[in-house]
Protein backbone atom coordinates (compact mmCIF):
# COMPACT_ATOMS: atom_id res chain seq x y z
CA UNK A 1 0.00 0.00 0.00
CA UNK A 2 1.38 3.10 -0.59
CA UNK A 3 0.95 7.28 -1.43
CA UNK A 4 2.50 6.68 -4.58
CA UNK A 5 0.03 7.33 -8.08
CA UNK A 6 0.81 5.56 -10.88
CA UNK A 7 -0.31 6.64 -14.49
CA UNK A 8 -3.51 4.83 -14.91
CA UNK A 9 -4.61 4.32 -18.48
CA UNK A 10 -8.14 2.67 -16.94
CA UNK A 11 -10.06 4.07 -14.17
CA UNK A 12 -13.10 2.00 -13.55
CA UNK A 13 -15.49 3.77 -10.70
CA UNK A 14 -17.40 1.36 -8.71
CA UNK A 15 -20.48 2.48 -6.52
CA UNK A 16 -21.78 6.66 -6.41
CA UNK A 17 -21.69 8.60 -9.62
CA UNK A 18 -18.97 8.99 -12.39
CA UNK A 19 -17.22 12.19 -12.73
CA UNK A 20 -18.01 14.81 -15.27
CA UNK A 21 -14.44 14.15 -16.72
CA UNK A 22 -11.91 11.33 -16.87
CA UNK A 23 -8.35 12.23 -15.28
CA UNK A 24 -6.13 13.79 -18.42
CA UNK A 25 -4.74 10.88 -20.46
CA UNK A 26 -7.10 8.12 -18.83
CA UNK A 27 -10.75 6.19 -19.66
CA UNK A 28 -12.66 5.61 -17.11
CA UNK A 29 -16.59 4.51 -16.90
CA UNK A 30 -18.34 3.42 -13.97
CA UNK A 31 -19.99 0.02 -12.37
CA UNK A 32 -23.44 -0.01 -10.07
CA UNK A 33 -23.45 -1.95 -6.60
CA UNK A 34 -26.74 -2.63 -7.59
CA UNK A 35 -26.36 -6.73 -8.33
CA UNK A 36 -26.07 -5.71 -12.22
CA UNK A 37 -22.15 -5.42 -12.63
CA UNK A 38 -21.52 -8.48 -14.53
CA UNK A 39 -24.26 -7.04 -16.46
CA UNK A 40 -22.57 -4.05 -16.86
CA UNK A 41 -19.36 -5.13 -17.87
CA UNK A 42 -20.10 -7.53 -20.21
CA UNK A 43 -21.88 -4.04 -21.87
CA UNK A 44 -19.44 -2.38 -21.65
CA UNK A 45 -17.04 -2.74 -24.00
CA UNK A 46 -14.13 -3.90 -22.25
CA UNK A 47 -12.19 -6.92 -23.38
CA UNK A 48 -9.49 -9.03 -21.91
CA UNK A 49 -7.10 -7.40 -23.97
CA UNK A 50 -8.14 -3.90 -22.40
CA UNK A 51 -7.31 -5.46 -18.75
CA UNK A 52 -3.83 -5.75 -19.39
CA UNK A 53 -2.90 -1.60 -19.36
CA UNK A 54 -2.88 -0.07 -15.73
CA UNK A 55 -6.36 -0.24 -14.32
CA UNK A 56 -7.14 1.60 -10.68
CA UNK A 57 -10.51 1.09 -9.63
CA UNK A 58 -12.08 3.56 -7.01
CA UNK A 59 -14.27 2.35 -4.61
CA UNK A 60 -16.92 5.06 -3.81
CA UNK A 61 -19.18 3.30 -1.15
CA UNK A 62 -18.03 1.52 1.51
CA UNK A 63 -20.32 -1.92 1.37
CA UNK A 64 -19.93 -5.29 0.54
CA UNK A 65 -21.67 -4.88 -2.93
CA UNK A 66 -18.75 -3.04 -3.84
CA UNK A 67 -16.09 -4.90 -2.74
CA UNK A 68 -18.44 -8.11 -4.69
CA UNK A 69 -17.50 -5.72 -7.83
CA UNK A 70 -14.15 -5.07 -7.38
CA UNK A 71 -13.45 -9.15 -6.86
CA UNK A 72 -15.21 -9.59 -10.49
CA UNK A 73 -13.12 -6.67 -11.71
CA UNK A 74 -9.96 -8.88 -10.91
CA UNK A 75 -11.56 -11.73 -12.17
CA UNK A 76 -12.14 -10.13 -15.18
CA UNK A 77 -8.41 -8.75 -15.73
CA UNK A 78 -6.87 -11.95 -14.36
CA UNK A 79 -4.88 -10.05 -10.97
CA UNK A 80 -5.12 -8.36 -8.50
CA UNK A 81 -6.03 -4.37 -8.93
CA UNK A 82 -5.12 -1.44 -7.68
CA UNK A 83 -7.60 0.45 -5.54
CA UNK A 84 -8.55 3.61 -3.92
CA UNK A 85 -10.81 3.70 -0.93
CA UNK A 86 -11.70 7.19 0.50
CA UNK A 87 -8.61 8.57 -1.23
CA UNK A 88 -6.36 6.40 -0.15
CA UNK A 89 -4.59 4.21 -2.79
CA UNK A 90 -4.00 0.63 -2.06
CA UNK A 91 -1.42 -0.99 -4.44
CA UNK A 92 -1.30 -4.52 -5.05
CA UNK A 93 2.42 -6.78 -4.21
CA UNK A 94 2.43 -9.95 -4.90
CA UNK A 95 4.67 -11.46 -2.39
CA UNK A 96 6.88 -14.77 -2.41
CA UNK A 97 7.47 -17.00 0.17
CA UNK A 98 10.43 -15.75 2.38
CA UNK A 99 10.28 -19.19 4.86
CA UNK A 100 12.53 -21.19 2.45
CA UNK A 101 10.84 -25.09 1.62
CA UNK A 102 6.97 -25.89 1.54
CA UNK A 103 5.63 -27.49 4.84
CA UNK A 104 5.17 -31.17 4.04
CA UNK A 105 2.06 -31.43 6.10
CA UNK A 106 -1.34 -31.72 4.99
CA UNK A 107 -3.23 -28.30 3.84
CA UNK A 108 -5.18 -26.91 6.44
CA UNK A 109 -9.34 -26.99 5.43
CA UNK A 110 -9.85 -23.65 7.10
CA UNK A 111 -8.01 -20.65 8.47
CA UNK A 112 -10.00 -17.81 10.27
CA UNK A 113 -8.20 -14.62 10.31
CA UNK A 114 -9.35 -11.16 11.73
CA UNK A 115 -9.52 -8.05 9.36
CA UNK A 116 -6.69 -6.37 11.59
CA UNK A 117 -4.15 -8.31 10.17
CA UNK A 118 -0.19 -8.04 10.83
CA UNK A 119 1.40 -8.31 7.72
CA UNK A 120 4.57 -9.08 9.32
CA UNK A 121 3.75 -11.73 11.72
CA UNK A 122 2.38 -13.31 8.44
CA UNK A 123 5.17 -13.62 6.70
CA UNK A 124 7.04 -15.06 9.34
CA UNK A 125 7.60 -18.41 10.13
CA UNK A 126 5.84 -21.44 8.07
CA UNK A 127 2.55 -18.97 8.48
CA UNK A 128 3.17 -18.09 4.97
CA UNK A 129 3.25 -21.67 3.81
CA UNK A 130 -0.47 -21.97 5.72
CA UNK A 131 -2.35 -19.57 4.64
CA UNK A 132 -0.84 -20.55 1.42
CA UNK A 133 -1.87 -23.39 1.32
CA UNK A 134 -4.88 -23.67 2.78
CA UNK A 135 -8.32 -24.37 1.70
CA UNK A 136 -10.00 -21.68 2.34
CA UNK A 137 -9.09 -18.61 4.82
CA UNK A 138 -12.02 -16.61 6.21
CA UNK A 139 -11.95 -12.92 6.95
CA UNK A 140 -14.15 -12.58 10.17
CA UNK A 141 -15.40 -9.54 12.01
CA UNK A 142 -15.75 -8.02 8.33
CA UNK A 143 -19.46 -6.81 7.75
CA UNK A 144 -22.64 -7.14 9.00
CA UNK A 145 -25.47 -7.21 7.05
CA UNK A 146 -25.99 -3.53 7.33
CA UNK A 147 -22.82 -2.34 8.05
CA UNK A 148 -22.92 0.91 7.46
CA UNK A 149 -18.72 1.50 7.33
CA UNK A 150 -16.73 4.29 7.36
CA UNK A 151 -14.44 4.54 4.64
CA UNK A 152 -11.36 3.90 7.31
CA UNK A 153 -13.03 0.60 8.36
CA UNK A 154 -14.07 -0.33 4.62
CA UNK A 155 -10.09 0.23 4.03
CA UNK A 156 -9.09 -1.90 6.64
CA UNK A 157 -11.19 -4.58 5.26
CA UNK A 158 -9.96 -4.03 1.23
CA UNK A 159 -6.36 -3.89 2.38
CA UNK A 160 -7.01 -7.62 4.30
CA UNK A 161 -8.19 -9.08 0.89
CA UNK A 162 -5.56 -7.71 -0.82
CA UNK A 163 -3.38 -9.08 1.74
CA UNK A 164 -4.51 -12.29 2.03
CA UNK A 165 -4.58 -12.49 -1.95
CA UNK A 166 -1.14 -11.70 -2.06
CA UNK A 167 -0.22 -14.36 -0.01
CA UNK A 168 -2.51 -16.87 -2.13
CA UNK A 169 -2.08 -15.47 -5.39
CA UNK A 170 -1.51 -17.68 -8.62
CA UNK A 171 -0.49 -17.12 -12.16
CA UNK A 172 -3.27 -16.62 -13.81
CA UNK A 173 -5.66 -16.52 -11.34
CA UNK A 174 -5.78 -16.28 -7.20
CA UNK A 175 -7.56 -17.94 -4.19
CA UNK A 176 -9.45 -15.11 -2.66
CA UNK A 177 -10.63 -15.10 1.09
CA UNK A 178 -14.47 -15.60 2.23
CA UNK A 179 -16.19 -12.86 4.52
CA UNK A 180 -17.95 -14.10 7.21
CA UNK A 181 -21.38 -11.66 7.17
CA UNK A 182 -24.09 -11.77 10.38
CA UNK A 183 -26.21 -9.02 11.28
CA UNK A 184 -25.60 -9.91 15.36
CA UNK A 185 -22.23 -11.44 15.70
CA UNK A 186 -22.53 -14.95 17.71
CA UNK A 187 -19.85 -16.74 19.54
CA UNK A 188 -21.43 -19.98 18.32
CA UNK A 189 -20.50 -18.80 14.19
CA UNK A 190 -17.24 -19.13 14.46
CA UNK A 191 -17.96 -23.46 14.94
CA UNK A 192 -20.29 -23.11 12.71
CA UNK A 193 -17.72 -22.13 9.82
CA UNK A 194 -15.61 -25.06 11.16
CA UNK A 195 -18.40 -27.26 10.63
CA UNK A 196 -19.06 -26.19 7.03
CA UNK A 197 -21.62 -23.65 7.40
CA UNK A 198 -21.30 -21.55 4.82
CA UNK A 199 -25.00 -19.68 5.16
CA UNK A 200 -22.55 -16.95 6.99
CA UNK A 201 -19.99 -16.24 4.84
CA UNK A 202 -19.54 -14.49 1.39
CA UNK A 203 -17.73 -15.80 -1.36
CA UNK A 204 -15.26 -13.40 -3.03
CA UNK A 205 -13.62 -16.20 -4.89
CA UNK A 206 -16.79 -17.30 -6.33
CA UNK A 207 -17.47 -13.57 -7.06
CA UNK A 208 -13.93 -13.54 -8.59
CA UNK A 209 -14.26 -16.62 -11.05
CA UNK A 210 -17.95 -14.42 -12.08
CA UNK A 211 -15.62 -12.21 -13.24
CA UNK A 212 -13.01 -14.43 -15.45
CA UNK A 213 -16.12 -15.96 -16.76
CA UNK A 214 -16.85 -12.31 -18.66
CA UNK A 215 -13.22 -12.14 -19.47
CA UNK A 216 -13.19 -15.39 -21.27
CA UNK A 217 -16.30 -14.83 -23.23
CA UNK A 218 -15.08 -11.00 -24.31
CA UNK A 219 -12.06 -12.95 -25.92
CA UNK A 220 -11.59 -11.47 -29.56
CA UNK A 221 -9.22 -10.61 -32.16
CA UNK A 222 -11.34 -7.27 -34.04
CA UNK A 223 -10.11 -3.77 -32.29
CA UNK A 224 -13.46 -2.72 -31.10
CA UNK A 225 -11.49 -2.74 -27.59
CA UNK A 226 -11.49 0.38 -25.56
CA UNK A 227 -7.56 0.66 -24.70
CA UNK A 228 -4.94 0.59 -27.29
CA UNK A 229 -3.61 -3.17 -27.84
CA UNK A 230 -0.36 -4.02 -25.60
CA UNK A 231 2.33 -5.74 -28.03
CA UNK A 232 3.60 -8.67 -26.40
CA UNK A 233 7.02 -10.12 -27.57
CA UNK A 234 7.46 -13.15 -29.92
CA UNK A 235 8.73 -14.84 -27.16
CA UNK A 236 5.66 -13.96 -24.51
CA UNK A 237 3.43 -15.15 -27.78
CA UNK A 238 5.28 -18.76 -27.45
CA UNK A 239 5.09 -19.27 -24.25
CA UNK A 240 1.13 -18.11 -24.10
CA UNK A 241 0.71 -20.47 -26.99
CA UNK A 242 2.48 -23.14 -25.30
CA UNK A 243 0.44 -22.67 -22.19
CA UNK A 244 -3.19 -22.68 -23.85
CA UNK A 245 -2.36 -26.17 -25.66
CA UNK A 246 -4.59 -28.80 -24.53
CA UNK A 247 -3.97 -29.95 -21.04
CA UNK A 248 -4.96 -33.93 -21.64
CA UNK A 249 -2.84 -34.16 -24.92
CA UNK A 250 -0.26 -33.07 -22.67
CA UNK A 251 -0.53 -35.44 -20.16
CA UNK A 252 -1.04 -38.44 -22.27
CA UNK A 253 2.58 -37.18 -24.00
CA UNK A 254 4.00 -37.78 -21.03
CA UNK A 255 2.23 -41.13 -20.63
CA UNK A 256 -0.34 -40.21 -18.20
CA UNK A 257 -3.61 -42.16 -18.62
CA UNK A 258 -7.28 -41.65 -17.40
CA UNK A 259 -8.61 -43.68 -14.58
CA UNK A 260 -12.34 -44.59 -16.21
CA UNK A 261 -14.04 -44.90 -13.14
CA UNK A 262 -12.98 -42.07 -11.50
CA UNK A 263 -12.32 -39.61 -13.73
CA UNK A 264 -9.10 -39.00 -12.31
CA UNK A 265 -5.43 -38.91 -14.19
CA UNK A 266 -2.17 -40.89 -13.37
CA UNK A 267 0.20 -38.12 -12.06
CA UNK A 268 2.79 -37.27 -14.87
CA UNK A 269 5.34 -37.39 -11.93
CA UNK A 270 4.71 -41.12 -10.58
CA UNK A 271 8.06 -40.78 -8.82
CA UNK A 272 6.76 -38.29 -6.10
CA UNK A 273 4.04 -40.85 -5.11
CA UNK A 274 5.02 -44.52 -2.91
CA UNK A 275 3.39 -46.36 -5.16
CA UNK A 276 3.34 -44.78 -8.35
CA UNK A 277 0.22 -43.00 -8.57
CA UNK A 278 -1.53 -46.37 -9.10
CA UNK A 279 -4.66 -45.04 -7.99
CA UNK A 280 -4.75 -42.01 -10.11
CA UNK A 281 -4.70 -38.52 -8.01
CA UNK A 282 -4.75 -35.98 -10.51
CA UNK A 283 -7.65 -33.73 -11.59
CA UNK A 284 -8.48 -32.01 -15.08
CA UNK A 285 -10.71 -28.66 -15.29
CA UNK A 286 -10.14 -25.29 -17.00
CA UNK A 287 -7.22 -26.46 -19.00
CA UNK A 288 -4.89 -26.86 -16.48
CA UNK A 289 -4.11 -30.23 -14.33
CA UNK A 290 -3.46 -30.34 -10.44
CA UNK A 291 -2.25 -33.75 -8.51
CA UNK A 292 -3.37 -33.16 -4.93
CA UNK A 293 0.16 -34.74 -3.82
CA UNK A 294 2.09 -32.57 -5.87
CA UNK A 295 1.03 -29.34 -6.72
CA UNK A 296 -0.23 -26.50 -4.63
CA UNK A 297 -2.30 -25.21 -7.53
CA UNK A 298 -3.81 -26.19 -10.91
CA UNK A 299 -0.60 -26.16 -13.91
CA UNK A 300 -1.27 -25.21 -17.73
CA UNK A 301 0.63 -27.02 -20.23
CA UNK A 302 3.95 -24.91 -20.14
CA UNK A 303 4.49 -25.44 -16.21
CA UNK A 304 3.63 -29.32 -16.24
CA UNK A 305 6.20 -30.00 -18.99
CA UNK A 306 8.76 -27.69 -16.63
CA UNK A 307 7.79 -29.82 -13.36
CA UNK A 308 7.69 -32.81 -15.42
CA UNK A 309 10.87 -32.64 -17.63
CA UNK A 310 13.04 -30.67 -15.89
CA UNK A 311 12.82 -28.20 -18.49
CA UNK A 312 13.06 -24.36 -18.60
CA UNK A 313 10.25 -22.45 -20.08
CA UNK A 314 11.55 -21.92 -23.55
CA UNK A 315 12.40 -25.28 -23.81
CA UNK A 316 9.02 -26.59 -22.80
CA UNK A 317 7.29 -24.46 -25.49
CA UNK A 318 9.60 -26.17 -28.03
CA UNK A 319 8.34 -29.39 -26.71
CA UNK A 320 4.66 -28.50 -26.55
CA UNK A 321 5.13 -27.23 -30.15
CA UNK A 322 6.81 -29.98 -31.15
CA UNK A 323 3.98 -32.31 -31.49
CA UNK A 324 2.36 -33.29 -34.67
Amino acid sequence: MTSEKPDYALRIVVGGSLAAESPEGCVQFHLPVDGSHLDALEKSGLTSSDTKTKILVVLQENSLAALLVYAALCGMSSRTLDCEVGGTLCRFVNVSNPGGPQIEAAPEDLILLGVDLDFSEMLAGGNFMRLHAAKKVVLTGAFSTNPNLSSVEFLEIVQAVMLVASVRQRPGTGRYPSLYVSPVPDPSDEERIRQGDASLLVDLEAARKDGEKVRRSSRTDDRSELMPPVDLTPRQRTLLAAAETDVERTLVRLNSYRNMDTGLWRCSRPGNHRNGDANPSSHVEDNKVRCYKCDLEPLDSLRLVVETLGLSPDDAAVWLASDK
